[in-house]
Parts: C-alpha cells; sequence; structure tokens
C-alpha cells in the first residue's frame, strides 16, 4: 500500500494572501495518489472526497486492526462505503479566528466565527473563489447555502469545538 500526499498548500499569494489559515482549495486542498492492486485499479481515478483523517483508519482497515469505538472519529477507512463522501468538512483555530467550510463539488460554504461571516462559492464555475455569492448574490446564496450550513452545523457539534454551537446555531464572536 503506497501513499502520495502531503500537507497542505501555502496560498502562495492566491488570492492576495499567504500560509494555510484560510479555507481556500489553495490551502486546504491537497493531492492523494494511493497504490494498492488489491483494491485500487491502477489508473483509476475516484473524485470523492477523501481526506488526512482517513489515512489513520485505511491503514489500520489494511493491517486488519479494528479502530477503537470509544472515539467518535471523522475519518474512516476508504475501502469501507458508510463515510458520506459527497462533502468535504474542514476547521481551524478556536474562538474569533475559528472558521469551518463545507464543501461539495459544486458549492463552498465557510463560516468565520469572528464577525459570523459567510462565504458562498460555485466551484465549477468559480475553481478560484473569487466570487462570494452572499456579496454578489445574496438570495441566492442564502437559499443554495441552507443544506450547507446545516451540515456545517452537524459536523461541527459532531466533531468541532464545543463551544462553536449554541442553541442550535454557530456563535458569532467579535470580529
Amino acid at each position: 500500500f503506497i501513499i502520495f500526499t502531503s500537507d497542505h498548500g501555502e496560498m502562495l499569494g492566491d488570492l492576495g494572501t499567504y500560509q494555510k489559515f484560510l479555507p481556500y482549495d489553495a490551502s486546504c486542498r491537497i493531492p492523494m495518489i494511493m497504490r494498492y492492486p488489491n483494491k485500487i485499479k491502477p489508473g483509476s481515478i475516484n473524485h470523492s472526497f477523501v481526506d488526512l483523517n482517513d489515512l489513520f483508519p485505511t491503514m489500520m482497515d489494511i493491517a486488519g486492526i479494528k479502530m477503537p469505538t470509544k472515539y467518535d472519529y471523522p475519518g474512516e477507512s476508504i475501502f469501507k462505503n458508510t463515510k458520506d463522501r459527497s462533502f468535504q468538512f474542514v476547521e481551524h483555530q478556536h474562538s474569533n479566528r475559528r472558521w469551518i467550510s463545507v464543501r461539495t463539488h459544486e458549492y463552498k460554504y465557510n463560516y468565520y466565527y469572528g464577525g459570523g461571516k459567510e462565504e458562498l462559492f460555485n466551484m465549477i464555475h468559480d475553481i478560484n473563489e473569487t466570487e462570494n455569492l452572499f456579496v454578489t448574490n445574496p438570495q441566492f446564496a442564502k437559499a443554495t447555502s441552507i443544506s450547507l450550513r446545516k451540515k456545517a452545523i452537524e459536523m461541527e457539534k459532531r466533531h468541532g469545538l464545543s463551544e462553536g454551537i449554541k442553541k442550535g446555531d454557530f456563535v458569532k464572536y467579535e470580529d
């Protein structure tokens, strides 16, 4: 079993910024190439969402070792078919510097705890994440982001920081 992957990106001037503290693909998307002839057909491409949280459970699965059951671990072996891979949840930092993001193949929803700011990007027509639909088309963004926002709240309650959700909604800190 061979995995080629990396740490997250550095922005390197994308969107006029640097480092890896933003929810944009230039910061949080990573390459992942795997070779495992027993389970992966050579040359195959799978566009399902996989993240670094899936590596440990995948290696445990290959080794035939069960994951400890006392933890609600956000990752799962890529060879199991029970994790919903139609979306990706990403989170960073705490308090007013915290943000969380839920991405599907079509849209990305970002929530920033500092100021309670929201972003919605069309990941098919705006792959560089330059048009926040909450700014350019707020009615569309609000209607389109409902399910992504709910998923973000659900994932934050399940795997995020305990102080991130109060009364079923995001906490808002000073900007």
